[in-house]
């Protein structure tokens, strides 16, 4: 019988190749670097972004939210998401878009923003849910 694609002994050596080529382990040096600047931008993007939201632009802000209750509830939060980022995404030195360029600086703050200024726009405010499309929504609406 003959094998199906992808299931012969040289790709599977050449998948593993390209995984430990291009990144996304721990082990190599230069990516264990690209993993701490990682972080350390979002970690700084954090303060920026709040100090432009709760500051500069004075959105809506939790005020009572301290740098200890950060470590305390969403630090480990963010470590995970990042190392999922990281590992799956795949952001190491091979990426083509680099951690450390203005492109993904400015991106990253921009995603970090963006959520609080579309808060202003007021049709965007509603949170909508299958209980209220189900049960609060009139029949006028399906029709329309």
């Amino acid at each position: 019988l003959p094998r199906p694609q992808g299931l012969n002994r040289e790709s599977t050596h050449e998948v593993a190749a390209a995984l430990a080529e291009g990144g996304g382990a721990l082990s190599d040096s230069a990516t264990a670097v690209v993993a701490l600047k990682l972080l350390g931008f979002v970690f700084a993007d954090i303060g920026l972004a709040r100090i432009l939201c709760c500051g500069m632009l004075s959105l809506e802000c939790d005020r009572n939210y301290s740098l200890a209750l950060f470590r305390q509830q969403d630090l480990h939060k963010i470590v995970l998401d990042l190392s999922l980022v990281f590992l799956v995404g795949r952001i190491g030195p091979a990426s083509p878009l680099a951690v450390d360029s203005a492109g993904f600086l400015v991106a990253l703050l921009v995603g970090s923003v963006a959520p609080s200024l579309l808060n202003l726009v007021p049709p965007l405010r509603v949170s909508l849910s299958l209980y209220a499309v189900r049960c609060q929504w009139g029949a006028v609406v399906f029709l329309a």
